[in-house]
């Protein structure tokens, strides 16, 4: 196999259900030259038995497995470091990427060398697949980190790196089990350049009530940046802002 030109990066634990609809959506870009790392984080459902059939019919594919359950940051940096591609995108085991999405990606990061981390909008669909709406983040960098404690800055499953991205400003953070993206992020954002594009490339599964601990470590993710930044007066209200938030879904949806 030739060197490729985009690693496309997976993480997945007992995703037998969605599974094969986000391989597929891989496998069948526009964009052929890739390879797909995929890392099982110790499944115990199918998910390895659909792995080792897809590994099989396409050598594009490389399954890393872990023995027991890992977690996203420590399975993301693993796959990262296998990765030999010029470019890294990043994929999640329930969601499903638009045929062209890395090929526009791709020319758009090659006429654009400034850019180091391009996202994209995103159609949201619920878990049982019926369609809630359509996100489109703000373009340009100095607007995506503006209001970086309260909106997300990227959509993770859609974003494309360049691959010396990871050697200037580190991996994910292991320690985290929930809000590695956002970390990342926060810690590239003062010499990284982040953008988005309005085009919609990804259907992402939404699930609008984020279980407590995801909440509470994306929270613990933002008070530490905020602090060590000395912004905690100048955008403390933001965390305020992200905690009522976070209230008033939960009540929303417990009325439903």
């Amino acid at each position: 196999m030739t060197t490729p030109l985009v690693s496309v990066v997976m993480a997945c634990y007992n995703a037998e259900k969605t599974l094969m609809v986000a391989i597929d959506s891989i496998l069948n870009q526009t964009l052929h030259n890739l390879e797909f790392i995929i890392v099982n984080d110790g499944s115990t459902d199918q998910t390895t038995n659909i792995l080792n059939r897809y590994a099989n019919m396409d050598r594009r594919i490389l399954v890393i497995r872990n023995p027991k359950n890992r977690g996203q940051s420590w399975c993301r940096n693993r796959a990262v470091e296998r990765a030999q591609g010029r470019y890294i995108a990043s994929m999640d085991a329930d969601d499903y990427s638009f045929p062209e999405r890395l090929a526009r990606q791709v020319r758009f990061m090659d006429a654009c060398p400034n850019i180091d981390v391009l996202g994209t909008a995103a159609e949201l669909v619920g878990t049982t697949g019926q369609h809630i709406g359509i996100l489109v983040l703000p373009a340009e960098h100095a607007q995506i980190v503006a209001q970086r404690y309260i909106k997300p800055l990227l959509i993770h499953p859609t974003v494309l790196f360049r691959a010396d991205f990871f050697n200037r400003f580190g991996l994910y953070n292991e320690s985290l089990r929930s809000g590695e993206d956002l970390d990342l992020w926060l810690r590239a954002r003062h010499s990284a350049t982040y953008r988005n594009l309005p085009d919609v490339l990804l259907r992402y599964t939404y699930k609008p009530k984020k279980p407590v601990r995801a909440y509470l470590g994306d929270l613990g993710v933002q008070y530490r940046h905020i602090r060590s930044s000395g912004e905690l007066f100048s955008k403390g209200y933001e965390l305020v802002y992200f905690a009522l938030r976070y209230v008033w879904v939960h009540l929303t949806n417990r009325k439903r």
